[in-house]
């Protein structure tokens, strides 16, 4: 088949953000005329590094990392809490209150998490593979508060404060990686017989983060005695730790697309399918169903490679047309040329028909402009899918 443009189902994209900003004013002065919040609705909108980060963002949702796009858990974070420490009233032996009741706050520190994401892969035409991307993370920084127990002073007895300062785990941030988009050389750049060579996205890997543990050590106030042996008793505030977090390193796998050489079969190999492009004009003559008799080798040629799939693989065989004549006729012939195609598959080859299953898409579904003839000789065509 000489030109042919067959479809394969690519893996869909689920990223698609562009980067990019722009500089200058065009008022003759030094600085911009917009306002401060029209300037930053501009930059998040863009895409810029001063929009929101990682963590403003909303959790994705499975669902949409369809394909070979990938699903990054949420990372929650506990928070800490603990109680107040009450320091008791004291009377002396007089009954004069000589320490008022107090109360030293506990930590509360709330609640943190890191948002699920989805690492894509964009939707890319035929022969080519889409971009890979994998977004930027950001760990939360946690700082443990400081606290402090007062002073005692009665007379001539005095016990100093004691205070254990805050403690901070600093945040940690880890850049988005991506792999660009690849594509094979065109059948027509190949010409007939010619070779297209095969193409790699490499894989892409995002490093694990980890912010360390913080812990405030415990503070102690000693006890203390009046004169008339009233005692003051002593004061704890117990360590306080927030256990440490890490955000796992996540990997997209490379793929790669075959080389192959311009046939009258265009094989498309992605990684778990196989896709064979038939030119309807080779299998049949003009709006005709019956297979032509010198289009034997082109389909056996496919039977021998379906033969080398698991024997349990599904497999799917569509019918296209160009947009030539009545829409609902053009569908029915596709679909009956689609099925000509399996029969044969099954009588000549021996495949087991209930593997197949046949759609007739009529010209729903082009892979090139009708306005031309060339486009329309594209679109003809009978698609046969498998897994592999």
């Amino acid at each position: 088949m000489k030109g042919r443009s067959p479809l394969l189902a690519l893996p869909l994209a689920l990223l698609l953000a562009t980067a990019g900003c722009a500089t200058g004013d065009d008022s003759g002065g030094g600085g911009s005329n917009k306002s401060e919040k029209d300037q930053k609705s501009e930059k998040e909108e863009a895409g810029s590094p001063e929009a929101a980060g990682p963590l403003d963002a909303e959790d994705a949702d499975p669902a949409d990392c369809t394909g070979d796009s990938v699903f990054i858990e949420a990372v929650e974070i506990p928070g800490v809490k603990t109680d107040p420490v009450i320091i008791p009233e004291v009377k002396n032996k007089a009954g004069e209150v000589v320490q008022e009741e107090q109360k030293i706050p506990g930590v509360d520190i709330p609640d943190q998490r890191v948002p699920a994401q989805c690492a894509t892969v964009e939707d890319a035409p035929a022969g080519c593979l889409g971009k890979a991307s994998i977004p930027a993370t950001e760990i939360p920084p946690v700082t443990i508060p400081e606290v402090t127990i007062p002073a005692f002073k009665y007379g001539d007895v005095e016990v100093e404060a004691v205070t254990a300062d805050a403690v901070t785990s600093e945040g940690v941030q880890e850049d988005g990686v991506a792999a660009e988009e690849v594509c094979q050389i065109s059948e027509e750049e190949a010409g007939e017989g010619g070779y297209i060579s095969s193409v790699y996205r490499s894989s892409i890997y995002r490093s694990s983060i980890y912010r360390a543990s913080a812990y405030r050590g415990s503070v102690y106030r000693g006890s203390a005695r009046l004169d008339d042996g009233t005692k003051i008793p002593s004061v704890r505030v117990d360590g306080v730790r927030v256990d440490g977090v890490r955000v796992g390193g996540v990997r997209m796998a490379g793929e790669r697309l075959k080389g192959r050489r311009v046939e009258d079969v265009d094989v498309l190999e992605g990684e778990d399918s196989i896709t064979f492009g038939l030119d309807a004009d080779v299998l049949f003559a003009t709006d005709s169903d019956e297979i032509r008799p010198d289009a034997a080798t082109t389909l056996a040629e496919v039977a021998d490679q379906i033969k080398e799939l698991p024997d349990d693989a599904p497999i799917t065989a569509d019918g296209h047309t160009d947009s030539d004549g009545d829409e609902d006729h053009n569908k029915d012939l596709s679909e009956r040329r689609a099925q000509a195609v399996v029969d044969w598959l099954v009588d000549e080859e021996g495949l087991d028909a209930d593997r197949f299953t046949v759609t007739g898409y009529g010209e729903t579904k082009p892979v090139a402009s009708n306005d031309d003839e060339k486009g329309k000789q594209k679109n003809r065509r009978v698609m046969i899918s498998a897994d592999t």
